[in-house]
């Protein structure tokens, strides 16, 4: 999957991408500079939510500026990619674009969009929740 967006591109688009980042004692996450925000990469690991693997790989920006996410196999293993703004950015009215069709993702992938506004984080309360993907089922809507 490859979400872009223009350069231009307001807060809106920015925390709409952002996904929670779980704190661990690891070292610093790599960051990417995107949409005027700097995005923590979640390490590379076996994490929550879920039996999920993550790497950091999975993230990058192409040389217009356009942000890049998959999903990638490694024996056997998919793998998928978070990310996090830095600045926590509150409650407001945001956009995103998504330059690939939702409705065709395999029925097991969810992209997850989330917004914490407190910065309690995951404890926190008023997290806003966008997930496109049919959670397994092959004819569920995708919204």
């Amino acid at each position: 999957m490859t979400a872009r967006a223009h350069p231009l591109i307001s807060l809106a688009a920015a925390a709409a991408l952002a996904l929670s980042l779980a704190a661990g004692a690891q070292a610093a996450p790599r960051t990417l500079s995107f949409a005027g925000y700097t995005w923590k990469v979640r390490p590379s690991a076996d994490a929550e939510p879920g039996p999920n693997h993550w790497s950091s790989a999975n993230a990058w920006l192409d040389g217009n500026g356009w942000l890049h996410l998959k999903i990638s196999r490694k024996k056997k293993l998919w793998y998928a990619v978070e990310l996090a703004t830095v600045e926590h950015l509150g409650f407001g009215t945001y956009q995103f674009w998504i330059d690939t069709r939702v409705d065709n993702f395999y029925p097991n992938v969810v992209f997850g969009i989330f917004n914490f506004p407190a910065k309690q984080g995951l404890a926190g309360t008023n997290e806003i929740d966008i997930e496109f993907g049919k959670l397994g089922d092959p004819d569920a809507p995708q919204f």
